[in-house]
């Protein structure tokens, strides 16, 4: 077996020994098709001269650019916000962005690639077949279709939390190198991964619901709300995150922490989880302009695309819609309107009052992520 993770493996050169070769593909993956179909000639010779091949091509919720103007567009941007970031946090200047052209044209090209191998996989993938002098057969359709069965759905029918061994760090590096792991055996390396996460808990029921959350919505978020929780309580500093030495191509999460910091000042939140916070509806109404402003960086910052026209007029509709879809990138929060009130002349000053709300998930189990992740010292 290989995989198109890893982008270099072993040569299998010989001869009548393997019949044909088999590929899954799932857009999700995230895998370039070049990287699958040079993972796929790991085998040098087939008896039969057959790929038999399955694509899964659907990328839950990923919503990349495929248009050459739109990824310029987008980069362009992102270069100015990076820039800017860099330089307020560190205080230095940096020279005219046009000394990167070629390293601007190779990341259009790298990220036009990328996207269309996960947003249009199956057209890719048959360019390659077309390029690679495959021809389609009739065996495809005497196939029996099989149900794959993840590993979520496998370890949450087999294993409880206790059942999963609670190990240190030799033992999760040892396991790590493990050709072929057991889903017992990736469960407690995520374990691992998740009580590095979160604060000491002595009640194992409140540590069983962070854990059915953690594997819910994946380790990303916890990372997310680790790093905001670390700079609101100064044990990190943003300049940390930024990259220091060529601001061109620093890490997003810098720029993310930094519009999810401006959000929540906006609204007078603690943090993106505050959820005892009131928002009136007379704050809402000055933020309009505020997001206008800033739309551009935001959208960039969490990969958004507007689904209503550009021309659509600005309302707190418009901005709570935006902010709930830069919530559920970050962490288990949306905002929501808590009370319906008006006073005046026929009700003409709107007095409702807004309020973040926690996932259902995280209301279910009662459980505040945020105030259990620890805190990163760097």
């Amino acid at each position: 077996m290989t995989t198109s993770t890893i982008t270099v493996g072993v040569n299998y050169d010989i001869k009548n020994h393997f019949h044909s070769i088999g590929i899954y593909a799932n857009a999700s993956s995230k895998n370039l098709v070049r990287d699958i179909f040079q993972s796929s000639y790991r085998v040098r010779h087939l008896i039969d001269d057959l790929m038999i091949f399955a694509l899964e091509t659907r990328h839950y919720g990923i919503n990349l650019p495929t248009k050459i103007n739109e990824i310029k567009y987008r980069l362009d941007h992102t270069i100015q916000m990076i820039i800017k970031n860099y330089e307020e946090v560190h205080k230095k200047e940096h020279p005219n962005t046009n000394n990167f052209v070629w390293l601007r044209n190779l990341i259009i090209d790298n990220t036009y690639e990328f996207n269309n191998s996960i947003m249009d996989m199956e057209n890719v993938f048959f360019s390659y077949l077309y390029e690679c002098n495959y021809i389609e057969s009739d065996i495809m359709n005497d196939i029996i279709p099989f149900e794959i069965i993840s590993d979520e759905e496998l370890s949450d029918n087999t294993f409880t939390y206790a059942d999963i061994p609670s190990i240190n760090v030799d033992t999760m590096k040892m396991l790590k190198k493990l050709p072929i792991k057991t889903f017992l055996q990736v469960l407690t390396i995520e374990k691992f991964f998740f009580q590095q996460s979160v604060q000491s808990i002595d009640n194992i029921d409140d540590e069983t619901c962070l854990w059915g959350i953690y594997r819910a919505f994946g380790r990303k978020k916890f990372r997310n709300l680790r790093f905001e929780k670390s700079i609101i309580s100064e044990t990190l500093d943003i300049g940390k995150v930024v990259d220091s030495t060529l601001p061109i191509i620093a890490d997003k999460l810098g720029i993310q922490l930094s519009v999810i910091k401006n959000i929540s000042s906006w609204y007078n939140l603690k943090h993106s989880q505050d959820t005892d916070t009131v928002i009136p509806n007379s704050l809402l109404k000055k933020l309009i302009p505020i997001f206008k402003e800033n739309m551009k960086e935001i959208y960039t910052a969490f990969e958004l695309r507007d689904t209503r026209s550009s021309n659509s007029e600005w309302s707190i509709r418009k901005i709570t819609t935006i902010t709930n879809m830069v919530l559920s990138k970050w962490g288990y929060t949306t905002i929501k309107r808590r009370s319906r009130r008006r006073k005046g002349h026929n009700g003409a000053e709107d007095l409702s009052e807004y309020q973040l709300e926690h996932d259902n998930i995280c209301k279910m189990l009662n459980v505040d992520v945020y105030e259990k992740v620890k805190t990163i010292s760097i």
